[in-house]
């Protein structure tokens, strides 16, 4: 099974990816500054050839010396206690929003992370010996335990979580009234749809109310392209 793996010997990122299927070292910095410039929906093809790596896709080529994949650190094993499925949106946001109590004197590493509490409730606190942020969440893990993540770690995983691929809807015009219900009975403010609106050609929208993160826009048709939250791509399975 295909992975991406990227560390800084301290945080490590691993991420499924089936279409993988030899092993290779990628520049990180030229590669991050390389798809900057390529459409996000645009499939890479990646080659090695004679110590170099090569990426093609529509718009163009590009080209790398790679290491050797033996030079990678070793993967830690990382046995598994108890498995669950958690709202990523609840969970992060909360981390994320702890962050700011998080102390920044690394001599008392205890205080530089986030504490998760796992179990029924999960709970998320940070403090740095002065204030102090408590959450207590309405999720559940079937482990009982509390985690330090570490600052950085939880940055990344903000990161990561913002930038992972989403489902677009099969059907816009049977997506909108579950956007509209579900935006009905959350909290926008604390828990926003995060829905991405493509103008259909020729059509544009004014602007962007940063008051209530709304899109306002003449009165034209337009379909919806993507959609962000897992949870109400879960209701619209489930109609």
């Amino acid at each position: 099974e295909g992975k991406a793996i990227a560390t800084d010997l301290e945080t490590m990122v691993i991420a499924d990816l089936p279409e993988a299927e030899e092993p290779m070292l990628l520049p990180f910095a030229s590669l991050a500054e390389m798809l900057k410039y390529v459409p996000g929906n645009e499939t890479i093809k990646i080659e090695v050839q004679n110590k170099k790596v090569s990426l093609a896709w529509s718009g163009g080529t590009a080209s790398y010396p790679t290491q050797a994949i033996q030079d990678f650190p070793l993967l830690p094993e990382m046995p598994t206690k108890a498995e669950g499925t958690i709202d990523g949106y609840t969970l992060i946001a909360a981390m994320l929003a702890a962050l700011p109590y998080v102390a920044a004197d690394e001599t008392r590493p205890v205080l530089c992370g986030v504490t998760l509490m796992l179990g029924s409730p999960i709970e998320v606190a940070a403090g740095d010996g002065f204030r102090m942020s408590h959450q207590v969440l309405g999720l559940s893990f079937p482990l009982e335990a509390k985690i330090i993540v570490p600052a950085h770690a939880v940055r990344i995983l903000g990161h990561v979580f913002a930038k992972a691929p989403r489902t677009p809807p099969s059907s816009a015009d049977s997506l909108i009234p579950i956007i509209t219900a579900k935006a009905l009975k959350s909290n926008p403010s604390s828990q926003p749809l995060g829905q991405v609106i493509s103008p259909a050609p020729g059509h544009h929208y004014d602007r962007v109310d940063e008051s209530t993160n709304q899109v306002v826009y003449p009165a034209i048709d337009f379909p919806i392209r993507h959609l962000a939250p897992p949870h109400v791509e879960l209701l619209h399975r489930h109609r």
